[in-house]
């Protein structure tokens, strides 16, 4: 799973005598506040580009999603405590036909049991909450910015309540210093899958921050539906040629 800028700024060592990474960190953070703040107050300032706007919805109950995976956790809780009842009650039924090996089977199907309810528990209870208490639904709009004077690239994302009409604060998505090393690939991720569930595939276009000032190699992914290549080849030289970046087929 990629780390986040603001994991990452957590997960520093503060305690460590060299804080070479965690002062990069920073200064990635007042980068990107700073340039939020000029963008929400004036505008696009002067030599920063926007590279990619990205509008979608969020929240909301998703009854597909979440009953698929509510019901695969019933599975894992109801499947293994249905087994011990039923030899608890062929037990019971008939004691004294009851072997020493399934005497000793029962308490070990009951651990288990208790194991798969508690994996069941961790996996239905956030569709339960998404069916019964969802998130708001929201509209959001997403945009890369490139600012080639400071070799900056950032991602804000700003959500709209779609109920009340409710504007919340801009949120970082991520942010990072390019260097030589850095560069920005396209490609295609072509569909697969069998009948029952099948990939559509996509156009992906990747900037990648390999620096060496720090270990924190991030990465920013922007994706198109499958076919539009040439959106995304046209963009990637966009990125390449704003940032002076190289640029990978």
């Amino acid at each position: 799973m990629k780390m986040g800028l603001m994991d990452k700024l957590n997960s520093v060592d503060h305690s460590s005598p060299n804080h070479s990474e965690e002062k990069h960190l920073d200064d990635i953070l007042d980068r990107a506040e700073s340039l939020m703040a000029a963008i929400e107050a004036e505008g696009t300032p002067p030599g920063v580009h926007l590279a990619y706007e990205l509008e979608y919805q969020r929240g909301g109950r998703n009854i597909v999603e979440s009953g698929f995976w509510g019901l695969l956790g019933l599975m894992f809780i109801g499947v293994p405590l249905g087994m011990i009842v039923m030899m608890l009650l062929a037990f019971l039924s008939n004691p004294s036909g009851a072997t020493p090996l399934g005497l000793i089977c029962l308490p070990l199907l009951g651990v288990g049991a208790f194991a798969f309810a508690s994996m069941g528990k961790d996996i239905v209870s956030e569709p339960v909450r998404n069916l019964t208490d969802p998130d708001p639904v929201e509209h959001v709009v997403e945009r890369t910015w490139l600012d080639p004077g400071n070799r900056f690239v950032a991602v804000y994302l700003h959500a709209t309540d779609d109920e009340s009409g409710i504007e919340h604060k801009p949120e970082i998505v991520t942010a990072f210093f390019v260097g030589e090393n850095s560069y920005v690939s396209v490609g295609t991720q072509h569909p697969h899958g069998g009948a029952d569930n099948v990939d559509p595939g996509r156009e992906i276009v990747a900037i990648y921050a390999m620096t060496k000032i720090t270990d924190y190699h991030s990465a920013h992914t922007i994706t198109f539906a499958y076919g539009q290549r040439l959106k995304a080849d046209e963009l990637g030289k966009t990125i390449s040629d704003v940032m002076g970046i190289r640029l990978k087929n």
